[in-house]
């Protein structure tokens, strides 16, 4: 016996999906014989990363650009926060900070740095786990 169905595609929907998620999955059709498909469900969480060492080292009176790759997102964020310790600096348009934002990264970029800006940097997207790096600017 052949089972003919009109319907060419089955759906597994998760909401939301978490890494427990991952694993082995088998669909029936309840058919005489039973027919099945196993589709294995591998999960990835979406995740920033400020690209470079986890520590960057730069002058005093230097123009510091950092660039943050959003990883794994199945879309891209409506926002991307950038901190200086824990303050969000997007909007110092005052000292020249710029902050360019596309689907697929975020770039930050002071115009010329002095000591005080020394700290972590955070890159903060929507619905996306941030990515931090440790900025010394040291004195000339």
């Amino acid at each position: 016996m052949q089972f003919d169905s009109i319907f060419q595609t089955w759906n597994l929907e998760i909401t939301p999906v978490e890494a427990t998620d991952a694993g082995l999955y088998e669909c029936r059709i309840a058919t005489h014989p039973t027919t099945s498909n196993f589709v294995h469900l591998k999960v990835t969480e979406a995740r920033a990363e400020i690209l470079g060492s986890p520590d960057l080292y730069i002058m005093s009176g230097s123009s510091l650009r950092l660039v943050c790759r959003l990883q794994g997102s199945t879309q891209a964020p409506l926002f991307v926060f950038w901190y200086h310790s824990d303050r969000m600096i997007n909007f110092d348009t005052d000292r020249g900070l710029v902050v360019h934002i596309n689907s697929t990264e975020s770039d930050l970029i002071m115009p010329y740095t002095n000591t005080s800006d020394s700290g972590n940097y955070t890159c903060q997207p929507q619905n996306i786990s941030p990515a931090t790096i440790h900025v010394h600017v040291l004195q000339c």
